[in-house]
């Protein structure tokens, strides 16, 4: 395992950029702007002039560009290596480089990096090198390789990995596993309080660690028991706020991915074998190609190969998840299944990363209240009776109550969201509160009074209209003048140029509880196609003699979306 001293700052700024232009003509010119001149590095002085000091080689660590640019200009030395000494395994990542093969072949290679290195910046440091071979292998054994001055080890860790001797693969990979155990109780601390920062920390980075070594070390099913007991015992009761043995009934469902209706938290135990096995499919190419006298490298194939083989093994992870998904779901009682199954199509809000920047953070209860709604939990701290209208207080009737206040601000808050999203996606000039599709002047009967009466309305008339209530004024309110008989008629949202250019699209919104008593007997998707129906039975016509579209914006209490709604999403 081949070491170097301060590679990225001390490579030969030249020699790069002509390896870059010969080599990698595409972005030659990009890697010239940002590499023609010397970098400025300025220190300041408390109460006195900065000094700039000027970088005139290497690449800019933590610029995105400098690990391919670090890359290509090893490529000659690599190759020089390869041919004068075919019989060596010789791979290269960045400035970690690695011999493979006979002691007697690895002097030779190690004095052609040390000859030729210096030349691009890449100087080569025995001391810091690592030979790794097996344990008691006579000291003779070793005698090509006194001259220099590398550590000698029986396994060590390489690229996230480890070669070398199980007995020391185990040891390092319990310390691994005991770390990841001890940061996912700590994770657990933090979900008491910041329930979706933990989450977004486990799934979208702790939990990617792990997964990364076992896509590159086989055989790893049980090392994780002590992170799988964190993630059973502490995690899980933390984030839904719950038992021991509560969350333990719902490993199995979480374990599933969100789209399937989980928390997308496998147990790694059980996740190894199918993970590594992908990983060395999609690689295969690349491995041959380093094996001495194999055929060059094909990009084309190597690409190729890798995305049929993400392909494939998406497809079996999918096929193994809708089968696990489908034997729980037999297990449930009828409304658990039907929740289970509609959690599947309406779990996307959990995988958002929470940016205060998006609006996209939610608060301890938000996310614990939906967490164990999902998963047929009742929310913590529900009062005892309903501050509307004074009945026994339960989640069926907080979704129900008409007094309460919840059935028309999950409306409200889905229609301006709604009006922001479509202002921001086009203008805010483009976006109307409440358009107005018909009135009871529209559809004045025969014997309606004149014009210039319901333009001059009597004192009395004058009164009721003034008194109407709030509720009244919202869409489908009654005139209250004689003789019109119709409803005015008003959409939600209106968007101008929304479907094509020049066109006015309405917007209808409407959220149901696909389990309510009236509802249970039908499958929720079918339930969101039968109010897209009653929406536009109630809207089209009048939005066609406007010469304008409408689509209802149909969801479930959950999240849950019809067609039409999905495809405005879109």
């Amino acid at each position: 395992m081949v070491d170097a001293d301060n590679g990225f700052n001390a490579l030969s700024r030249k020699a790069m950029l002509w390896t870059v232009r010969h080599r990698w003509a595409n972005g030659s010119r990009l890697v010239f702007n940002c590499y023609r001149h010397a970098a400025q590095l300025v220190m300041r002085r408390p109460g006195g002039a900065a000094e700039i000091i000027l970088s005139r080689e290497g690449v800019t660590q933590g610029d995105p560009l400098s690990m391919v640019a670090y890359g290509v200009a090893l490529v000659p030395l690599a190759m020089l290596v390869r041919e004068k000494v075919p019989g060596l395994v010789f791979a290269w990542y960045a400035d970690d480089a690695c011999f493979a093969g006979p002691l007697r072949l690895i002097g030779p290679a190690t004095e052609l990096v040390l000859k030729y290195g210096p030349a691009r910046g890449y100087f080569m440091a025995p001391a810091k090198s690592i030979v790794v071979v097996r344990e008691g292998l006579p000291e003779q054994a070793l005698a090509p390789l006194h001259s220099f001055p590398f550590r000698r080890a029986s396994g060590e860790r390489y690229l996230g990995g480890f070669v070398g001797d199980a007995l020391r693969k185990a040891r390092w990979l319990r310390d691994q596993t005991e770390d990841w155990a001890h940061g996912v109780r700590k994770l657990a601390q933090v979900a008491r309080r910041f329930p979706q920062t933990a989450y977004a920390g486990l799934t979208k980075s702790l939990q990617s660690e792990w997964q990364y070594l076992q896509r590159v070390v086989p055989d790893l099913a049980e090392v994780f028991d002590d992170v799988e007991a964190a993630l059973a015992t502490d995690f899980l009761p933390a984030l839904l706020n719950c038992s021991v043995e509560q969350a333990t009934a719902l490993r199995a469902q979480a374990a599933l991915p969100v789209k399937f209706g989980g928390l997308g938290l496998p147990d790694p135990r059980t996740t190894g074998e199918a993970l590594h096995e992908a990983s060395l499919a999609s690689t295969e190419p690349l491995t041959s190609a380093l094996a001495p006298g194999s055929a060059a490298f094909d990009l084309h194939m190597y690409l190729v190969n890798a995305k049929n083989a993400r392909k494939h093994a998406r497809k079996l992870r999918v096929g193994a998840a809708k089968t696990a998904a489908e034997v729980l779901a037999t297990g449930l009682g009828q409304a658990d299944a039907r929740r289970f199954r509609r959690g599947a199509e309406c779990g996307a809000w959990i995988t958002v990363m929470p940016r205060r920047m998006n609006g996209t953070v939610l608060t301890r209860d938000e996310f614990r209240d939906a967490i164990r709604l999902r998963y047929g939990l009742a929310p913590v701290g529900l009062p005892v009776c309903c501050d509307g209208c004074g009945a026994r207080f339960t989640v069926e009737h907080a979704l129900a109550c008409k007094v309460g206040g919840q059935v028309g601000a999950r409306h409200n808050d889905l229609k301006w969201e709604w009006n922001s999203l479509c202002g921001k996606a086009l203008t805010p000039a483009a976006v109307s509160d409440e358009p107005i599709l018909k009135t009871s002047r529209d559809v004045r009967g025969a014997t309606s009074p004149t014009a210039e009466e319901h333009d001059s309305p009597s004192a009395p008339q004058a009164a009721a209209a003034a008194a109407t209530s709030g509720a009244q004024r919202r869409r489908g309110r009654a005139c209250g003048e004689p003789g019109c008989g119709r409803a005015d008629l008003r959409g939600d949202v209106g968007v101008h140029g929304f479907w094509a250019k020049g066109k006015g699209t309405i917007f209808d919104v409407r959220v149901t509880d696909t389990d309510q008593p009236s509802q249970r007997g039908t499958a929720p998707d079918k339930v969101l196609a039968r109010h897209e129906r009653e929406k536009k039975e109630k809207y089209n016509e009048a939005c066609l003699e406007r010469q304008k579209t409408f689509t209802p914006l149909v969801f479930s209490i959950d999240g849950m979306m019809g067609k039409e709604a999905q495809a405005a999403v879109k």
